[in-house]
């Protein structure tokens, strides 16, 4: 490069850490940078395409698996030359994601979930933010293409998300393994602004995951099993009544939670009662078929025994009816949207055994429900925890939503996406801890 990128960032205000200053030295074609959320890869990318803007007039793009994120980077952009030089700015359009500087050089803005409008241009240099979250035949049947009468580059920007494509172009970039291509790698902590003693005390809240994976910036395993240390948990305490049923009797003045994943036909109606500790100490899978007054009745008549534990109820779908018969009979009881929340209750599950939180007597259809749940990612890059096809996974999603009420009281942070309920002020390092992690997440 002709210009010299560092006194332009000086002029521009940006002040690299280390790792964003190697990314910036290294001229290799494809770059690949992966690392923990809030490195900074999202500020490190858009300085590269504003140099390269200044440095050689051309085209340039900054692509996002959808809107949301693509937006992100060229607002940055955008907000780097309103803020430093908007003498340099020709003409640019919010909306449309369009920046055109006075010597000619364009970005645009571009999500890769519309292939067709990724065609018929030559491109200087592009940014791929998540690219974990892209279809592989995007970059390859539409967006390098643009490059090849360019000899453009590309900046590949991201949280690892599963060892898929992003993950081979991150290996053909390690060691110099092939010529052209170079990776980067960093965990969190290596931006300035995170302290890295206080993000270290967070591990609690995170599943070893999402700690490798949101922190350490580490590939790992699309799928696998969910839960890792479930035999370790079980203690048995407690007396049988029957194969589907375990009693430890209530104690006063102490708090307990009931969950309950509801069905009629096909699957099963399983409550979970756990005590403050943590510790399972009612579990019962109601018959097939019992109809909604009795499993009212059942869940009622439980809740009253635990000292009115304050019942988490599937509220999706069929939910609807048994919740609101509960609360007129001033049941407390707090309704779940399973299927919206699921990930976000099995993620505070997941850290709950992980930590060696919770335990339970070993009744076999838990044990062997939680032993074969898995998990893997969509095509999308989301999460997806579920039991094998022929399997069930009601008693983890009782013990789940019977975990989210003990553990909103047992723990003073907590997973990304829980909340907190309202039952007191947090704190502002509860708070603080809170909106880290839903930024970690993109919550």
């Amino acid at each position: 490069m002709h210009l010299d990128k560092f006194a332009f960032f000086k002029i521009m205000q940006y002040c690299p850490h280390p790792g964003q200053v190697e990314l910036h030295k290294n001229n290799a074609r494809f770059r690949i940078l992966a690392c923990g959320a809030r490195w900074g890869k999202t500020t490190a990318a858009a300085f590269e395409i504003c140099a390269a803007m200044l440095d050689e007039p051309g085209i340039y793009w900054c692509v996002g698996p959808i809107y949301s994120i693509a937006n992100v980077i060229f607002k940055k952009i955008l907000y780097i030359w309103l803020n430093n030089r908007p003498d340099f700015i020709e003409k640019y359009s919010e909306t449309e994601r369009y920046i055109r500087l006075i010597n000619g050089a364009e970005c645009y803005g571009k999500t890769a979930d519309n292939p067709a409008s990724l065609l018929a241009v030559g491109v200087n240099g592009m940014v791929l933010d998540e690219p974990a979250l892209m279809k592989e035949e995007v970059w390859q049947e539409f967006l390098q293409s643009r490059l090849n009468d360019t000899q453009g580059w590309a900046l590949f920007t991201g949280t690892p998300k599963g060892k898929g494509w992003y993950w081979h172009l991150y290996k053909r970039g390690k060691g110099q393994l092939q010529e052209d291509y170079w990776s980067i790698e960093g965990p969190t902590w290596q931006n300035p602004k995170i302290d890295e003693d206080w993000l270290r005390a967070q591990r609690p809240n995170y599943t070893e995951r999402g700690w490798q994976q949101e922190v350490l910036g580490m590939f790992i395993d699309d799928q696998g099993a969910v839960f890792k240390t479930i035999r370790g948990n079980s203690r048995i305490r407690g007396t049988w009544n029957s194969e589907t049923c375990v009693i430890e009797e209530p104690m006063a003045n102490k708090t307990y939670a009931l969950g309950a994943d509801l069905a009629k036909h096909q699957d099963w109606t399983v409550i979970s009662v756990l005590d403050e500790n943590g510790h399972l100490c009612y579990w019962e899978r109601l018959p097939h078929g019992m109809d909604w007054p009795s499993q009212r009745v059942r869940i009622s008549a439980i809740s009253q025994r635990y000292n009115r534990a304050t019942c988490y109820v599937d509220s999706s779908g069929i939910g609807d009816p048994i919740l609101d018969d509960l609360k007129r009979e001033r049941v407390s009881v707090i309704g779940v949207p399973t299927a919206q929340e699921k990930t976000q209750l099995i993620d505070a599950l997941v850290v709950a055994f992980e930590n060696n939180i919770i335990t339970y007597p070993e009744i076999p259809i838990l044990v062997n429900e939680l032993e074969v749940f898995e998990h893997e990612k969509t095509g999308t890059g989301r999460d997806r925890y579920s039991a094998p096809q022929g399997f069930h996974d009601d008693a983890v999603i009782s013990l789940a939503l019977a975990w989210r009420g003990i553990g909103k009281k047992k723990v003073k942070v907590c997973i990304a996406g829980w909340s907190m309920g309202g039952e007191r002020q947090l704190t502002p390092g509860e708070r603080q801890n809170l909106e880290f992690q839903a930024a970690l997440y993109g919550l």
